[in-house]
């Protein structure tokens, strides 16, 4: 868990100003940074670059928000591991494709909903804001060697937003998901079959 802070220089560039592992503590204070993180000034829009090979994160945007800009660094820290401790549960895409509504285009897990039923899922960017839902149980064989769609699953097509399609995940395929993580894409979904996420 790692808490990075950026200043920025004539609006181009950004400077580290701190960097520390939130996790790990030692007489009430934070000692450890992260040893891989070597470049310390660097152009704004190199910054996911910079965090995706010195600290092992990826991600596909930036969101900018003001709304604890009057908290103090140890304020918001705390706020963020108040957050953490009431409890997240992760659904983890793999993506690909490119960037619409800060996704990717293409979005695909295998999950275990809250019964443990193993369900294939795969939304692909359609239009007008839309995506299409595919999505069955891998966990069975049946007779007739078909694919079986959730009996609750009725969207054939989501908005494209992160709020919706978590909020559709949990209602029609009985999940209990807080927040959206995009996972490499390196990770092969389709020929895999172990779940990515939820009661597994």
């Amino acid at each position: 868990m790692i808490y990075l802070e950026l200043g920025t220089e004539a609006n181009t560039k950004f400077t580290v100003r701190r960097c520390i592992y939130l996790d790990r503590v030692r007489g009430g204070k934070y000692y450890a940074t992260p040893q891989k993180l070597v470049t310390k000034h660097f152009n704004q829009s190199d910054i996911l670059d910079v965090v995706a090979t010195e600290l092992d994160r990826q991600y596909y945007g930036i969101e900018f928000s003001d709304e604890f800009s009057e908290l103090s660094t140890k304020e918001f820290i705390e706020y963020k591991l108040n957050e953490l401790k009431k409890g997240y549960k992760f659904l983890i895409f793999v993506g690909e494709g490119k960037i619409i509504n800060e996704l990717p285009s293409t979005l695909t897990t295998r999950l275990a909903n809250r019964i443990h039923r193993k369900i294939y899922l795969r939304i692909s960017y359609y239009k007008d804001n839309l995506g299409a839902v595919e999505a069955y149980y891998y966990d069975r064989s049946y007779k007739a060697k078909t694919k079986v769609i959730p009996q609750m699953l009725t969207t054939v097509f989501v908005e494209y937003n992160r709020k919706t399609i978590i909020d559709t995940v949990n209602r029609e395929l009985d999940c209990d998901f807080t927040d959206i993580i995009i996972a490499d894409k390196s990770i092969d979904v389709e020929n895999n079959t172990f779940a990515l996420c939820g009661n597994v």
